[in-house]
């Protein structure tokens, strides 16, 4: 091989495996999130999420219902993910902000199922929702994202929901 030759190959060799290595950084950091997330139950009921740190899970009650919010802990922060869980008899799924949404579904576990979430992308945010029948009990999860990657956790985040009996 002439070294023209060599330089080319090595130069394609090395410019191959680049995506590979920010791929696999990028798997790392992914797994380092979600392992950085901690189990949080849900007001005093038997259920529980993880969640980031800096997150509360916050709850609004009524007579008939109960709504648990998660955001961050510092109410100045602009967050780029937050949710909730409704809890209650008549859950009602949120309409789009405006006729420029699209609306598509994609499946992610919730409560140990795959499930189909209905998501709604209004100009790069993001808006997720279930209403889920739980034995009777009716269970509307919902977010808000502000890009993929944010929605990408947030529901990991709601996969993480589960009861323990």
């Amino acid at each position: 091989m002439n070294r023209l030759t060599l330089t080319l190959f090595t130069l394609l060799l090395f410019s191959c495996n680049i995506p590979k290595t920010n791929k696999a950084a990028s798997e790392q950091t992914e797994k380092q999130w979600e392992h950085s997330l901690g189990e949080t139950q849900i007001g005093d009921r038997q259920q529980y999420i993880s969640i980031p740190a800096n997150y509360s899970v916050k709850v609004n009650a009524g007579p008939d219902f109960a709504v648990f919010y998660f955001n961050p802990i510092d109410t100045a922060n602009k967050t780029d993910f937050a949710g909730g869980i409704y809890f209650g008899r008549f859950p009602k799924l949120f309409p789009p902000d405006n006729d420029s949404c699209t609306i598509y579904y994609l499946k992610s576990r919730f409560l140990a199922k795959d499930t189909d979430w209905t998501v709604q992308n209004c100009n790069g945010k993001f808006f997720v929702q279930i209403i889920h029948d739980d034995h009777g009990d009716k269970i509307h999860a919902f977010g808000d994202a502000k890009n993929e990657t944010d929605l990408k956790h947030l529901l990991y985040i709601f996969s993480t929901f589960k009861e323990k009996k």
